[in-house]
């Protein structure tokens, strides 16, 4: 008898455990289905402004004075010509001006050709640096020192650091929850801390999940395109990166 009791009390705490168990269990699947209707949880990438960097003149360059991966601050020389033969011209053009009549005779005559000459020569040479558009990231260095370059040739790939935005799908059950303006966080796996984002854009059109949506319920699926708009001043979030982003719904 004393046996049977023994098992009869590890028979009801086994019942007890697998009663808590079940409890917290159910406990715990009210809490997610809660958290899913307060919160629309997406997957995407991030996706950033691009821009090509070229010389307007053609010629061999000379130096590259940044490299992929590099930070570069508007109107920063990023690379230069080989203005040699230019140089030769503009100090003859110099020289010629300089062999000229006084100022006197400029105001009967106007501005001699060879100032003109003088003045082009230099605007071309200015022409030779090549200077960074916007505060960027070097994406790609695509040419290296004693290649020519050209209008048509871009030096390198600038990733723009001033509007940087995660690209995820929604599908049509989820559209009528999201509105542009919208808050939203943003989370990468090595960031611990979310980025505050907004809803800037959704496509008025569907189109079938790209390949790069893993989610097997949406993978056939017609979804809506939707940039969620950050700013990163911090520059954690770098172009293709996987995101995370949660909407909150209240």
């Amino acid at each position: 008898m004393q046996v049977n009791g023994k098992k009869g009390a590890v028979a009801l705490a086994l019942v007890a455990v697998l009663g808590l168990g079940g409890y917290a269990w159910h406990v715990h699947e009210q809490s997610v289905q809660a958290e899913a209707a307060r919160t629309l949880t997406l997957s995407g990438n991030v996706d950033v402004r691009e821009v090509s960097v070229a010389f307007r003149q053609s010629d061999r360059i000379a130096e590259v004075l940044v490299d992929e991966g590099d930070t570069v601050q508007a109107g920063q020389v990023l690379a230069r010509l080989d203005d040699h033969e230019l140089q030769l011209q503009l100090q003859k053009a110099g020289a010629q001006v300089q062999a000229q009549q006084s100022a006197v005779d400029k105001l009967h005559n106007g501005t001699r050709p060879e100032e003109i000459e003088q003045a082009r020569l230099a605007y071309i040479l200015s022409q030779y640096e090549l200077r960074a558009p916007a505060d960027g990231v070097i994406r790609s260095r695509l040419l290296q020192p004693g290649d020519m370059a050209s209008p048509s040739a871009p030096v390198f790939k600038l990733s723009l650091l001033d509007k940087k935005w995660v690209r995820v799908y929604v599908s049509e059950r989820d559209l009528g929850k999201i509105y542009e303006g919208q808050t939203a966080s943003v989370t990468i796996d090595s960031q611990k801390d979310p980025v505050p984002g907004q809803i800037g854009y959704i496509a008025e059109t569907a189109e079938f999940t790209p390949k790069t949506v893993q989610t097997d319920e949406l993978r056939t699926a017609l979804v809506y395109e939707v940039r969620v708009y950050v700013d990163d001043p911090d520059n954690v979030l770098r172009m293709g990166m996987p995101a995370t982003v949660k909407v909150d719904l209240q």
